[in-house]
């Protein structure tokens, strides 16, 4: 069985010699480069190419780039080698010529006769006829006038098939493989790029004699070639596609990645921009995307503004994002910010929804207050386009970033026109989540709550998304009763299990929360008392071994461990710190911590003449990025807290965390004091009076 495995690998090798995509060395390796940087060895082989091991699993081939190991069974090769064996041989040119560029040799008769035609029927009929006289410079002039005219022509995919089954190009595919090996590589591509919009199959045969012909230059081909053969390979439909295409399109980028300290041109913007959109496309090392981005920001100054979306979407793809990225960040915001007149509104799109989801993904630099406002600002302008509109919040609340014109003007556009949204259920579930996600109520917000509330909507069946959809409406301090009565209901309970065996407890139990001490007045069923517990327990166990940031500066202001309680829960809410102050602003020393199983806050006895207060610490997602005020969930668990009757101090982590250590314990002093000076206190009793 190895033997065999093994014949079959030195057939392989020998194929790849023969095809010269890779050069064979004397220990059965080979090199995609003349230099040894990637490397396909043999099975069972261990060669050492320029410090590099190659340490083989047995039945399989790998080649190394750097650091790691891609491993490629033997059986995926072995199907490149059997269809390899099944294509017909090139016909070579017949005594003809040797190779020659045709640059300028557009002389002859036919030629002209191709030149002058000006529709794809026309060439086509002069093919049928003629194509016998062809020689390499004449099919060249055809390939590329035919592929012109039929861009031009936009023709339809069923007109494409006719004419990839016409006589004319039928007998043009023949001469392309019989001339084939003296065409150079640039023609030989532009013979994949024709067959490419005319819609042929990755298995066409032609196709296949001109991707065997273009390995053999592999080595050869440009930084350009390279990338724009990856491009039609890529449009090849993936069911048509031969193992020799799916080879070369595993193949180019490496290739392409070795090629390009050699090829790179520093000085021109145009090439570094669509080399960086490759290798972010292609998922090109680090090392190399890092290279390019350099290069790109050593020439910001000629880098023209048409290059710029181009070179912000690129950076929107980078998926290991390095820091020294941020400069050229920042450089693209500024030129599309003072540019934005010179660009359409969906280019815009795409350049603010790409950085959106990255900054979703805490790279905070893709965050820029002066862009996001313009972008707002443009939408505005362009007429009040309601998808557009809406598009831009949905944007912002990823962003976490309040733009009042915005809201105000989509508040007016359903407050005069609900159908925009009553007929659509995705626009109006993005509105919601917009609203709620910055915490924001438009001036029209009477009309504009009365038409979320009687959305059709409310009454379907949304999966899990429900869940998030009902906690939303809460936020937005509206109660959509029917909705909260399906999920509660026997029917509901299922979704609420599956929604917490795939997410987090913690939503659960705030919307119970919300729902039981905000809107006592509800009768409609609630969950299961075992389940409400089974989700209290999850919350609980989710914040064991939670950090307490103001710990150390509440002990020393307060006077020691005493006067803190850390890690309170109740009914599945967690809280940071609570402290007991007396009337006159003292703190009340308490003997007992708090116990993670036991729901502590309501343990907790205070003397005469004192009050509870809370400390909840929220993280910078809680707050809008640009107004610093609480979005969403967190104001709506900060309600809560606040309902049961304590009051809570509610301390932005970020700001916190910025402060010099000489000022955090008077903030927080202070920040308690506040709360203390601002309660009612009954004389008699000297208790505090509830809210």
């Amino acid at each position: 069985m190895h033997s065999r495995i093994a014949s079959r690998s030195r057939q392989l090798v020998q194929f790849l010699y023969r095809s010269g995509l890779r050069n064979t060395n004397a220990n059965g390796c080979v090199c995609l480069t003349d230099s040894p940087v990637v490397q396909f060895c043999n099975v069972n082989s261990a060669a050492s190419h320029s410090h590099q091991q190659c340490l083989m699993r047995e039945g399989c081939c790998a080649f190394t780039l750097g650091k790691g190991w891609r491993f490629i069974h033997t059986s995926t090769f072995q199907g490149v080698l059997s269809y390899h064996q099944k294509l017909p041989e090139v016909v070579p040119y017949r005594n003809g010529p040797s190779p020659i560029k045709r640059h300028g040799h557009h002389d002859n008769p036919m030629s002209q006769r191709l030149l002058s035609a000006r529709t794809s029927e026309e060439i086509i009929h002069v093919l049928e006829n003629e194509a016998d006289k062809m020689d390499p410079i004449i099919i060249s002039v055809a390939v590329d006038t035919l592929f012109d005219a039929i861009k031009s022509e936009l023709a339809s995919v069923k007109s494409k098939h006719a004419m990839l089954t016409s006589v004319g190009v039928q007998k043009l595919c023949k001469q392309l493989r019989r001339s084939g090996p003296h065409l150079d590589p640039a023609d030989l591509i532009n013979g994949v790029k024709l067959l490419s919009i005319l819609c042929a199959p990755g298995n066409h045969q032609t196709l296949q004699v001109l991707l065997k012909l273009i390995s053999k230059h592999a080595n050869s081909l440009d930084l350009q070639q390279l990338a724009y053969l990856q491009f039609l390979l890529d449009k090849l439909h993936p069911e048509t596609k031969s193992p020799l295409s799916k080879a070369l399109e595993f193949a180019l980028p490496v290739v392409f990645e070795s090629q390009l300290e050699s090829q790179l041109n520093r000085n021109d913007p145009q090439e570094i921009c669509d080399y960086l959109h490759y290798a972010t496309r292609y998922k090109l090392s680090e090392k190399t995307i890092n290279a390019l981005v350099e290069a790109a920001l050593k020439i910001t100054d000629r880098i023209p503004k048409r290059l710029v979306l181009s070179l912000m979407w690129s950076l929107c793809d980078i998926q290991n994002d390095n820091a020294s990225h941020e400069p050229l960040v920042t450089w693209s915001y500024r030129k599309l910010t003072e540019n934005f007149d010179d660009f359409k509104l969906s280019e815009l799109n795409i350049v603010n929804s790409k950085a959106a989801r990255k900054y979703q993904k805490r790279i905070s630099y893709f965050y820029n207050t002066d862009f996001v406002n313009a972008y707002c600002q443009k939408c505005l302008q362009k007429g009040g386009d309601i998808y557009d509109i809406l598009w831009a919040a949905k944007n912002n609340s990823l962003f976490r970033h309040v733009n009042i014109d915005l809201m105000d003007r989509i508040g007016e556009i359903i407050a005069a026109d609900p159908s925009c949204i009553l007929n659509n259920d995705t626009l109006f579930s993005i509105l919601v989540k917009a609203f709620s996600s910055l915490n924001y109520k438009p001036e029209t917000w009477d009309t504009f709550s009365s038409i979320l509330l009687e959305h059709p909507a409310l009454t379907k069946n949304y999966g899990l998304q429900e869940v998030s959809l009902a906690l939303d409406f809460l936020a937005l301090n509206l109660f959509p009763e029917s909705m909260i009565r399906g999920l509660f209901s026997f029917d509901g309970l299922s979704l609420l299990e599956e929604f917490r065996m795939k997410y987090n407890p913690n939503t659960l139990v705030l919307l119970y929360n919300a729902v039981k001490n905000l809107y006592p007045n509800y009768k409609g069923p609630l969950p299961p008392v075992t389940m409400i517990e089974s989700w209290k327990e999850l919350s609980r166990a989710a914040n064991v071994n939670r950090q307490y940031s103001l710990k150390g500066a509440l002990q020393t202001g307060l006077g020691g461990e005493s006067y803190l309680i850390n890690g309170l829960h109740h009914d599945g809410l967690y809280i940071d710190h609570g402290i007991v102050m007396r009337k006159g602003g003292y703190p009340v020393a308490m003997n007992s911590q708090c116990d993670s199983q036991s729901d502590c806050l309501n343990s907790i006895t205070k003397p005469a003449e004192s009050v509870i207060i809370l400390l909840k610490v929220f993280p910078k997602e809680s707050y809008a990025s640009n107004t610093r005020r609480l979005r969403g969930v967190a104001a709506l668990e900060l309600r809560i807290l606040e309902q049961l009757g304590n009051p809570v101090v509610a301390v932005d982590l970020e700001n916190w965390m910025d402060l010099p250590d000489f000022e955090k314990i008077p903030f927080l002093m202070h920040r308690v004091r506040e709360k203390m000076e601002h309660l009612q206190w009954n004389q008699t009793w000297g208790d505090v009076i509830p809210p």
